[in-house]
């Protein structure tokens, strides 16, 4: 049943502002905007069901750059507008839109359909914008399959299934690495706002829908702080399910297991990935409010009943993607009220529409103008809850790592030492022998006797 809590639906064609997908149109009053189509390439079906890409396509007005270096040997690819020149001045940049692509890994399709939601932001010139003071970035999180299928060359960053989206390590063996997709994402953003290479930037907003909504919700929640972190954004559109705040969920399952581990939830810290586990074990409730402190948008379909993520866990929040989003935002009521640097926006006549929620007039505003002309203050306090666990972590490393070498560590010090040590045990024992010939013996029971019952005396 249709706007019935706990229930999803497919919405009636009549109350949609756009019929099907829409991404490859703009809606009559904004019939002027030029749309740029979403370049096609077909994925490899593969026989567990799962579709696969085998090549990345070129882009009109962007650059697929391949070089980006996260870690040394280790690239991750992104699509680039070319707004953006390496190396030349890009003085013309204010803000940078981070892009998450959705389930299939489509980064190619998001970042085009915000390309397209900017030149709808820049056909207004009371918005006082232009598409060339904003750079769209789109990293490619790949998978395994996509490796196999030919997508991910040599040295590129590739994830297991869809674990990008909640920050799990990369699945590269030559060279293995630590490495989250927070990591990746964290890389980014101290490009552009530490290069030097961006002199004029003011904002960056990392926007994603549907599964990309998942991964910008997840990511706002653990990220670790930056300075510039009062000059981040994040937009959250219909996200399948989400990580929950605090242990109550509006409807109950008592078979369900692993309903508030992450990226369901806090609760089981155990479940957090490495990024961010010290700061969730030292203290969740920092955590929790560092995620409330920071420029959250959230923008749901009112016509999005659909079902989502169909596991357990997110049936707890909800039936479908409107129903967990009107009860996350409840829930952020609940845990001190609705934080002041968020915002909801609801989207009348689209349901889980890409292109229809990221034009929205509430979206475009929320992703391409607010604050465009402004620099908040760095943070004082990048301290995050972890800190001081991480540090002993590191001192702990240090101090009882056995492969260290030691100081004096050498045969030739050893033999040293041994006859410093040897000679000094000598040396005391031979003192101690002889001090009773060097020294009379001058002690007098009866003269003690006499001085201390006078003290006594005096005492009394």
């Amino acid at each position: 049943m249709p706007n019935v809590p706990n229930n999803s639906s497919d919405p009636p064609d009549d109350i949609l502002i756009s019929k099907g997908d829409a991404d490859d149109g703009n809606p009559p009053w904004l019939a002027q905007v030029p749309i740029v189509a979403t370049p096609s390439t077909d994925p490899v079906q593969l026989v567990n069901g799962k579709s696969a890409w085998k090549d990345l396509p070129d882009m009109a007005g962007f650059t697929l750059n391949r070089t980006f270096q996260v870690l040394p040997n280790l690239v991750m690819p992104m699509y680039i507008s070319q707004s953006y020149r390496p190396g030349e001045d890009n003085s013309r940049i204010q803000r940078a839109v981070i892009t998450m692509p959705g389930k299939p890994r489509d980064s190619w399709k998001y970042a085009n359909l915000f390309r397209n939601a900017l030149a709808v932001a820049a056909s207004n010139a009371s918005n006082g914008i232009s598409e060339d003071q904003v750079m769209i970035v789109g990293p490619v999180f790949l998978n395994s399959d996509d490796k196999d299928s030919g997508a991910v060359r040599e040295g590129e960053l590739y994830w297991h299934g869809s674990q990008w989206q909640s920050g799990h390590k990369v699945r590269n063996e030559q060279p293995r690495a630590n490495l989250s997709s927070y990591h990746v994402l964290d890389n980014i953003t101290d490009f552009i706002f530490k290069s030097g290479e961006f002199p004029s930037i003011k904002q960056v907003v990392i926007a994603g829908h549907s599964m990309g909504g998942q991964a910008v919700q997840r990511y706002a929640m653990l990220k670790r702080t930056k300075a510039y972190d009062s000059n981040m954004r994040f937009w959250v559109g219909n996200p399948g399910s989400w990580a929950w705040l605090d242990d109550q969920r509006p409807y109950q399952n008592a078979s369900c297991i692993g309903w508030d581990s992450w990226g369901y939830g806090l609760g089981n810290v155990s479940s957090v990935i490495g990024y961010a586990r010290r700061d969730v074990n030292a203290s969740k409730e920092a955590v929790v409010e560092r995620f409330r402190s920071r420029s959250i948008h959230y923008a749901i379909g009112l016509a999005d009943t659909g079902a989502g993520d169909t596991h357990c866990q997110a049936k707890m929040q909800g039936g479908s993607h409107l129903d967990r989003g009107s009860q996350f935002v409840l829930s952020l009521g609940r845990l001190g009220g609705f934080p002041p640097n968020h915002t909801f926006d609801v989207i009348a006549g689209t349901s889980h529409q890409d292109y229809p929620m990221i034009r929205a007039d509430k979206s475009v505003q929320r992703i391409f103008l607010d604050d465009f002309n402004i620099t908040f203050p760095l943070l004082t306090n990048t301290t995050d809850p972890g800190d001081r666990l991480r540090h002993e972590h590191h001192h702990n490393i240090t101090r009882h790592d056995p492969h260290k070498l030691k100081m004096h560590a050498t045969p030739k010090h050893l033999v040293i030492a041994s006859a410093l040590l040897g000679g000094s045990v000598l040396f005391i024992m031979c003192f101690f022998t002889l001090l009773p010939w060097v020294f009379s013996d001058n002690y007098d029971e009866r003269s003690y006797e006499v001085e201390m019952s006078s003290r006594r005396r005096l005492l009394s």
